[in-house]
């Protein structure tokens, strides 16, 4: 119960969906894309496109719904101009993404960083409340879902440290292998 919990929600609805998370598969994002001086020749992780896809189509669903959603992507350290995020944001942009709701951010698989990023994005465009204020008992019961799309094999540990900061969450596991 404590390694995997079952309280974690995944068939909950995306209308109050306000970011959509995908984990990138590392600090690095030129382990994630690689591109050469060719026009046109890019090699793409066969497990980090799919993510996005599916991350896509989420966005697409929780937009149908009423929702807004933020889509941000923990791909890396890469340079904010760099090929490798225009990839990124063209494989969104072609799957539906409005350009205005993607955020690439450079925390990688690390966890905790992509949470507070994400709590930051969110407190920001007053999506949600300061921490301090989401602190109170059933605080958080209303506010926005942050939806994890994440490979399995961290999901659990991507869902409770996101909810262990008061962020409400919705599990979207990938990569069952």
């Amino acid at each position: 119960g404590e390694v995997c919990p079952d309280d974690i929600p995944t068939r909950a609805s995306l209308s109050r969906a306000g970011a959509i998370v995908v984990m990138g598969d590392s600090r690095d994002i030129d382990k994630a894309l690689d591109v050469s001086d060719t026009p046109n020749d890019v090699s793409i992780n066969t497990a980090l496109a799919p993510r996005l896809i599916y991350a896509a189509d989420l966005y697409g669903q929780a937009r149908r719904q009423g929702a807004a959603p933020f889509l941000l992507v923990t791909a890396g350290t890469g340079e904010e101009d760099s090929e490798q995020r225009d990839v990124l944001r063209r494989i969104l942009g072609n799957n539906g993404v409005l350009a205005r709701d993607i955020r690439i951010e450079n925390s990688g698989l690390n966890i905790r960083e992509a949470g507070e990023d994400v709590e930051a994005l969110l407190v920001d465009n007053n999506v949600i409340e300061e921490a301090e204020d989401r602190r109170e008992a059933g605080a958080t019961r209303d506010d926005a879902r942050v939806v994890i799309v994440a490979p399995a094999i961290i999901m659990s540990r991507a869902a409770l440290t996101f909810e262990r900061m008061n962020l409400e969450v919705i599990a979207k596991p990938t990569d069952f292998y």
